[in-house]
This record gives structure tokens, C-alpha cells and sequence, in this order.
């Protein structure tokens, strides 16, 4: 049975051949270029489109055959009407036209000749995927480095002005792929910063803002494992201070973005309030009076010296620092819907401080002295010391930064 359909699929593919070749074999000159053409044209669009998505491939050639199909049947009606030298012309006119366009078509997406002409077919189908990368110059990180540390270019970037997404995707272009693996990158201050690319990497990679704001701007994002944080879990409380806020993160994609990236922009903890000093010292008790002799003898022995007085209390504590406000996400995106799949966003503010703790109380007051004895007189007792003081009162802790947000819109065309 199978055998069967093979040979009438053979069957009928010899008889198709066979008539195409009858028809190209009788088919005008300038009719077999414009075959020529879309053959070419396809064949080079399916060899040059490695590296680009799949629609590329699928849409140019779609394109190229719809428009070498209207172009050779044109030019055979016109060659082999009745309008003769007039029909020739506009026949040769039109597959020639068709030539300089597939030309065209084909060096714009792939290699960026002419240079708006990328601009252009991108447009048409509405797709910066269409936009040439050639002579993107990349470049990758695999250390612990900062922002400040980045080339000019890719921190200092100039936006076409008044341009529309596919004049900023062109300019981004030029600064080719940008990848982090397995790298930290700071902000080490909290001044803000800008990182610019065509296509950002972030493969087990981490950029920490420290605070301080941060603006990227790219065409596509692949994130594999990579983490935009504001603090460390490690990073230092701030010396009885408030703590920093997460800061604004401003993410724009005028491509695609794949895999996940972890948005983590916590407010900084507020610094713990420090702990009361110990209290002052009691004052010392009163002395005893001292013995007294008569004509008799002794008329009364030293008295006790009085009890020391109690220790000051300690001192209070001081209130803990209000810990940092999370921080705030906003996306930019021409695909709103792969954005908001690909980002885990968390942005919980910082717990306040605690309190510090009440001072120890100070030390009760020695004891008075005994009062001196003299003669038959025996002298008194030195008092008792004074209690220790009670311990300060406990700092309040400081209150907790408010959550921090997420926005995700829609990239305006233009700016």
C-alpha cells in the first residue's frame, strides 16, 4: 500500500517537474530572471537568516515569493501580449525593479546596506527583529566590577532625538551584546546610573544598585539566572542613620526578553538604636556622730554612718533608625505580556531598627563612715551601701519602609 502511494506521489512530482521545465523552457527571458531572482532571493534569505528568530525567515521569504510571483506573472503578460515594444519595456521594467528591491531587501535585514534601509524594511513589517546587527562590536564580563567601570559607550549612549523604536533600535545596534556570567556589579554609590545595549546577557549574573538609580535600555534581555538587586543581604547598616530606599529601576525592552530575572529592590534596615550609657553613681550616706566622754565616762559611742543613697537610673536607649522604602520597577516593553512572565519582583521595605537597650543603672553610694570612737568609747558602724540604680528604658524601634511597586507599560513609538 505504502509502495503504492510512493509511486503515485513519484508519479505525479515527475509530471510537475515536467511541465515546469516545459513552461520555463518557454517562458520569455526576462521572465526566467524574475524566477531566477526569487529563487536566489529565497536561497539567500534561508542561508543568512541563521542567528535571527524563525519569523525573519519565514516573513522574507513569504515576501519575496509573493512579490516574485506578482512580478512574473506581470512579465509574462506583458511580454507575451499584444502591446509590443511598449509590453517588452514595462516587462524588462518591472523584473528589474523586483531585482534591486530582493537586492536591497536581502543586504538591509542581514548586512545594513543601505543603512536605513534596515529602518525601513523593519517598519514595513513592524518587527525590530528586522533591524541588521552586523558589525555589532560585543563585549563580556566575567569578574566583580562596577558601573563606573563599563566603557563610555555602554554607560553614556546617545538617543537619536525625536526617533521612533527603530531608530533607537538601529543606535543600539552598534554597541553589539553585552554579557555578564557569573559576575556581581555594583553600584558603590548611591549616585544613578545608566547601562546601554543592544543585547544584555545576564547569565548567573548580579547588578546591585546600592540605592542609587538605575536605567537600562536595551533591544533584547536574556536573562539566565541573572538578579537586579538594590542591597546586599551582607550589606552594612547604616551608622545610626535611616536606612536607603530601593531605589528606581527603569527597564526598557524594544525587543524580546527570555527566561527569568529576579527583581529584588528591598529598602536597606534601619540602624539599631544604641544602648543607654550606665547611670550615675548614688551619693555617699551621711557619717556617724562620734563619741562623747563625760566627768563619769563614756556619755555615748560613735554612731552608724547612714546608708548610701541608690545608684541613677541608666540611661534611656536610643530609638531605633525607620528602615528604607522598597524600591520601584518600571518596565518599558514592546511585548508587555512576555515582560511581565519573565520578572519575579519583590521589593519589601526595610525593617526598622531596634531599639536600643536602657543603660545599666549606676552603683548605689558607699555607706557613711562609723562615727569615731574615743577613750571608753567604742566608734560606730560604717553604713550600708546604697542599691544599684534601676536600668534605663528601652529605645522604640524604628518603623518599617512602606513596599516598593512594579510597573509594566507599554514602550510609546515614540519619544
Amino acid at each position: 500500500m505504502n509502495g503504492q502511494a510512493h509511486s503515485k506521489f513519484s508519479i505525479v512530482g515527475d509530471y510537475l517537474g515536467s511541465l515546469f521545465r516545459v513552461g520555463l523552457k518557454a517562458a520569455p527571458g526576462v521572465t526566467k530572471l524574475a524566477l531566477g531572482t526569487l529563487v536566489v532571493g529565497a536561497v539567500a534569505v534561508t542561508l543568512l537568516s541563521y542567528g535571527y528568530r524563525p519569523g525573519v525567515l519565514f516573513t522574507s521569504i513569504l515576501a519575496i515569493v509573493v512579490v516574485g510571483v506578482i512580478a512574473v506573472v506581470a512579465s509574462w503578460i506583458l511580454k507575451s501580449g499584444h502591446l509590443g515594444r511598449i509590453g517588452n519595456f514595462f516587462a524588462w521594467a518591472i523584473v528589474i525593479l523586483f531585482v534591486i528591491a530582493t537586492a536591497l531587501f536581502v543586504t538591509s535585514i542581514f548586512f545594513g546596506v543601505p543603512s536605513r534601509g534596515s529602518i525601513l524594511v523593519a517598519r514595513v513589517f513592524n518587527d525590530v527583529d528586522f533591524m541588521s546587527t552586523s558589525g555589532q562590536t560585543n563585549l563580556a564580563i566575567t569578574t566583580p566590577t562596577t558601573f563606573g567601570a563599563f566603557p563610555t559607550e555602554y554607560r553614556e549612549w546617545q538617543a537619536p532625538t525625536g526617533g521612533d523604536i527603530f531608530d533607537r533600535t538601529s543606535a543600539l545596534t552598534y554597541l553589539g551584546t553585552l554579557t555578564i556570567e557569573n559576575a556581581t556589579v555594583l553600584n558603590a554609590s548611591d549616585r544613578p546610573r545608566q547601562l546601554y545595549a543592544h543585547t544584555l546577557v545576564l547569565r548567573g549574573a548580579t547588578l546591585q544598585t546600592d540605592g542609587g538609580d538605575l536605567a537600562i535600555e536595551v533591544v533584547n534581555l536574556v536573562a539566565d539566572g541573572g538578579t537586579i538587586r538594590s542591597f546586599d543581604n551582607s550589606s552594612a547598616l547604616p551608622t545610626n542613620s535611616h536606612g536607603r530606599s530601593g531605589g528606581t529601576v527603569t527597564l526598557t525592552v524594544l525587543g524580546h526578553v527570555s527566561g527569568r530575572l529576579r527583581v529584588d529592590l528591598r529598602g536597606q534596615a534601619g540602624a539599631p538604636g544604641r544602648d543607654g550609657t550606665i547611670g550615675g553613681p548614688g551619693g555617699p550616706g551621711q557619717p556617724g556622730d562620734n563619741a562623747a566622754m563625760s566627768l563619769l565616762g563614756c556619755a555615748r559611742g560613735g554612731g552608724n554612718g547612714g546608708a548610701g543613697s541608690p545608684g541613677q537610673p541608666g540611661q534611656p536607649g536610643s530609638n531605633g533608625a525607620n528602615g528604607g522604602a522598597g524600591g520601584k520597577l518600571v518596565v518599558k516593553a514592546a511585548d508587555v505580556a512576555a515582560v511581565r512572565a519573565a520578572i519575579l519582583f519583590t521589593a519589601a521595605g526595610g525593617p526598622g531598627g531596634e531599639g536600643g537597650r536602657g543603660g545599666p543603672g549606676g552603683p548605689g553610694g558607699p555607706g557613711g563612715l562609723g562615727g569615731g570612737g574615743t577613750g571608753l568609747c567604742s566608734g560606730g558602724q560604717r553604713g550600708a551601701d546604697g542599691p544599684q540604680g534601676p536600668r534605663g528604658q528601652d529605645g522604640r524601634p524604628g518603623t518599617a519602609g512602606e513596599d516598593g511597586d512594579l510597573s509594566i507599560l507599554p514602550y510609546r513609538q515614540t519619544h
